[in-house]
């Protein structure tokens, strides 16, 4: 028999456990809400504690905000244990370093002789984050200049990790937008021929529309024709606010080296309706000398879009003149994307049809698609795409599929590509283009009665449209 001592011991361990952890709890709330001082509710797990120890701290007093900054870079170094959480984020150490860089952004002037020291700490980590935060502080962090300068003069900045490296140029061209001495330093360092340092610095130039960017597109110049830069990375640099960049990009097509001219091409690709203004020059170079200026200038067009537009006559003299294959090819799917605008390029585009090239006509075809013409005037062409073992089965099944229930016809074609031993992008490509018929082609598959043929007509159904 168990004696009643040890019975009473027992029955109270959950009770003991229960209590402990109540008072646990009630210590955290308490210490979160009432003991800790500003700087450790800054960095709480809680967004509903950062949020109002932000809002404290930006009415801080000028010594107390100099001692937030010590007490966050401290904290930095000594991450706090965290033994209850209260958010889904896993990584704590990360979302720390976030904390800490939006708070330094509300610390400011006061504490940037504190984020100056801190640049010499020895974890990367900390000096990321500090020079992010000297960024959010922008203009009033000036006096970080020169240290920021020393992150890449300095012989051994191999000891920094690239955020660091990257952070330092953000930081100054946040910190001092346009300041001569910035915009040369900026300068010097695209000669590392790092594409997040041109990344950085361009987009920096092409916003603020500063004396820097005339100076960045001698340079690149100089890194495309040495081939010292990559041409395809470096053109993504710009992108739809890149209006200062524009009369660089529309002198650099008519450079006479060829990867100067091809860069620009991809360059104003990436701008949208801000190369507006070069598309006349862009259908000129339609007619390039060299086969890949050609192809970059109509790939250009092609993204562009509507805003391509003012080029429809040269796109569609290019569609049935031009002795490139792959620039008639493209004119197609140029005026497609346009759109309604180029309306007037669909009796060429019919003539085009007839194209000795299959790729040009399947090309047409899918333009025709995109103007809404007569399903019976392209069927026959995409159904001999079809057959093809290139891109032009794509091509041609995407167009089936925007045709819907008219393209009928097409769908013997189509099953014959869901053989087990069909190309995957073939069965791929099929099935999307007999889900876009609709019925017409489920019905078809269970009229086959095979297992699989029935098992793609279930899936379709679940594609088709109600």
């Amino acid at each position: 028999m168990i004696s009643p001592s040890i019975n009473i011991k027992k029955n109270s361990v959950p009770k003991v456990l229960t209590v402990l952890v109540l008072t646990i709890a009630l210590g955290g709330i308490w210490q979160v809400f009432f003991a800790n001082p500003l700087g450790k509710r800054l960095v709480a797990v809680t967004s509903i504690v950062r949020e109002a120890a932000l809002k404290e701290l930006n009415s801080s007093s000028p010594p107390v905000k100099k001692r937030i900054a010590e007490a966050l870079i401290n904290t930095l170094k000594h991450p706090p244990l965290r033994i209850f959480t209260f958010d889904f984020d896993d990584d704590y150490g990360r979302s720390l370093h976030y904390w800490v860089e939006d708070a330094f952004a509300k610390v400011g002037k006061p504490g940037v002789p504190i984020l100056i020291k801190a640049l010499r700490e020895e974890d990367n980590y900390i000096r990321s984050s500090v020079v992010i935060g000297l960024a959010q502080i922008g203009p009033e962090a000036r006096v970080a200049i020169p240290d920021l300068f020393c992150i890449y003069k300095n012989p051994g900045k191999g000891e920094y990790t690239y955020e660091a490296l990257q952070g330092a140029l953000t930081a100054l061209t946040k910190i001092a937008p346009g300041d001569p001495a910035v915009d040369a330093f900026l300068l010097e360092a695209l000669k590392d021929n790092d594409f997040g340092t041109w990344r950085t610095v361009s987009g920096y130039a092409v916003e603020s529309s500063t004396m820097i960017i005339g100076g960045m597109f001698q340079v690149m110049l100089k890194s495309i024709i040495s081939g010292s830069i990559n041409r395809e990375r470096s053109s993504a640099c710009f992108g739809v606010n890149s209006k200062a960049a524009l009369p660089h990009l529309i002198t650099a097509l008519r450079h006479k080296n060829i990867q100067v001219r091809m860069w620009a091409c991809n360059a104003l690709g990436n701008m949208e309706s801000a190369a507006i203004g070069a598309v006349p020059e862009l259908a000129k170079r339609i007619w390039d000398s060299d086969p890949s200026v050609r192809i970059s200038a109509v790939n250009a067009l092609s993204r562009l879009k509507t805003n391509a537009a003012t080029a429809i006559p040269e796109i569609t003299r290019a569609l049935v003149r031009s002795e490139d294959r792959s620039v008639r090819s493209m004119s197609a799917f140029v005026l497609g994307g346009i759109g309604p605008a180029a309306k007037s390029s669909v009796p060429m585009l019919l003539t085009a049809l007839n194209d000795r090239d299959s790729r040009v006509r399947c090309s047409v075809a899918y333009a025709l698609v995109e103007f809404g013409i007569e399903p019976e005037h392209v069927l026959p062409t995409l159904i001999q795409c079809i057959l093809k073992e290139s891109t032009e089965y794509n091509i041609a099944t995407s167009a089936i599929a925007k045709i819907g229930p008219k393209a009928a016809p097409a769908i013997p074609y189509l099953i014959r590509n869901l053989k087990k031993e069909s190309p995957e992008y073939k069965r791929h490509g099929a099935i999307s283009a007999l889900a876009g018929i609709g019925p017409a082609a489920t019905a078809a598959l269970r009229q086959i009665g095979t297992h699989d043929a029935i098992q793609t007509a279930n899936a379709l159904e679940d594609k088709v449209p109600k």
